[in-house]
């Protein structure tokens, strides 16, 4: 028996058309077409994928979404429809869908865009299964506590880290979430930033302990950082595009003198080598 997938539509043609391609491809389906036990189903996590018609349930998705991901749960979610602006698709993939097909390419696309949710699901279950590893082991240390202090700290930063981040493929306000999880207890960073795509939208979140960046400085970093991805990944970021978030919000970006920094340190965020930012 194959991966088991979950349809949720009050469509029969559509209903169909899915099991028309996927059962042939050694797909499992079963078919939903309530609301009432959804949650119920969601929760038994026994689905590779769940396939659900956004114009039948519209901005329940955001709450299905919300509970797969505070159960941590292994299905990746796809919906598909033809009902819905381009805005609404984009803040549902950021809050965690995995893929969103327009019904008239359903039949055409369906098939890729699970086996591309399986595989980031793979990737995602190593993640899970890293982070289980690391709370053990921080587990273990806790009887050591006194004797390995510091390293009992930086333990925990990482553990608190991995629930804030590692799971959650939202990277909306991804630098504040990690300065809150207690960096700053461990490390003392003159300037911390993060290179990361929303999206079709790139940003650069900075953080400076001396809460001033001179303009110059500012322009020098998204250039080097910029230039670092290209090499990496030979995809072109527009300077022009770059949006801009400052932690804490009240930095100031002056023309004064630079402030001089230690040379900076710039590692790529990389999935199974694959650059995402850096």
């Amino acid at each position: 028996m194959g991966e088991k997938i979950l349809i949720i539509s009050d469509n029969n043609k559509d209903v169909e058309l899915l099991k028309r391609v996927l059962e042939p491809k050694g797909f499992d389906i079963e078919w939903f077409a309530g609301f009432d036990e959804v949650r119920d189903r969601i929760l038994e996590d026994s689905y590779g994928a769940i396939i659900a018609d956004y114009d039948l349930i519209g901005d329940a998705a955001f709450g299905w979404i919300a509970l797969l991901q505070e159960n941590r749960s292994k299905s990746c979610f796809i919906l598909y429809g033809e009902k819905v602006k381009a805005d609404s698709i984009s803040e549902i993939l950021q809050k965690g869908a995995y893929g969103f097909v327009p019904r008239n390419l359903l039949s055409e696309r369906i098939y890729d865009t699970i086996l591309g949710g399986l595989d980031n699901r793979k990737a995602f279950i190593e993640i899970l299964k890293m982070i289980d590893e690391q709370r053990h082991v921080n587990e273990t240390l806790e009887t050591e506590k006194e004797a390995l202090g510091t390293k009992n700290q930086e333990l925990g930063f990482i553990n608190r880290l991995s629930s804030e981040v590692a799971y959650d493929l939202n990277w909306d306000g991804i630098l504040p979430r990690i300065l809150n999880s207690g960096l700053l207890t461990v490390l003392e960073p003159e300037l911390l930033s993060i290179l990361y795509r929303i999206g079709p939208n790139w940003n650069l979140s900075l953080h400076v302990s001396k809460n001033e960046i001179n303009k110059e400085t500012l322009k020098k970093l998204k250039r080097d950082l910029v230039g670092r991805y290209f090499s990496l990944s030979e995809e072109k970021i527009s300077l022009r595009e770059l949006a801009l978030h400052l932690y804490p919000t009240d930095m100031k970006v002056s023309a004064s003198c630079p402030i001089p920094f230690s040379k900076p340190w710039i590692l790529p965020l990389s999935l199974a080598g694959k650059p995402l930012g850096m």
